[in-house]
């Protein structure tokens, strides 16, 4: 059973690296569209800059900006919570997404796995609550 939740717990983890490096492609091409990144508002969701466009984009919901598609769907990271019946689920939680000058950004994720060999190898500062991030190429 242990072994089980182990690579449960790791394929959770590859998830969340796969969804960050494509919000990163996404983030890439709205980088060549604008000339700039989107901005980031205060809970940490990407924020349209252009076209007067400044709605936050939700987790889960679409990224498309000034009539442009750049995601079909922001990732929605899915984190599994034992309840207080041993019973286990999945809950919504945010990735976090921070960009104070839209000229460079931080993604931040919470990784299961303390020991992933990632994360000491990280070249950023994750978000307070996180674990793992990526920055801006």
């Amino acid at each position: 059973v242990a072994s089980w939740q182990n690579a449960q717990m790791k394929a959770r983890d590859g998830k969340r690296k796969s969804d960050i490096r494509a919000v990163q492609q996404g983030l890439e091409i709205y980088l060549q569209r604008n000339g700039k990144y989107p901005s980031a508002d205060t809970f940490g969701q990407i924020k349209c800059n252009v076209d007067g466009d400044a709605l936050a984009r939700e987790w889960g919901d679409p990224f498309a900006c000034g009539g442009m598609l750049y995601m079909q769907q922001l990732p929605s990271d899915p984190v599994f919570v034992k309840s207080g019946s041993g019973l286990a689920s999945y809950i919504p939680r945010q990735y976090n997404y921070q960009n104070p000058k839209n000229s460079a950004y931080v993604l931040s994720a919470n990784l299961e796995n303390v020991n992933d060999f990632e994360l000491a190898r990280l070249v950023c500062v994750p978000q307070i609550g996180y674990n793992y991030c990526v920055v801006s190429p």
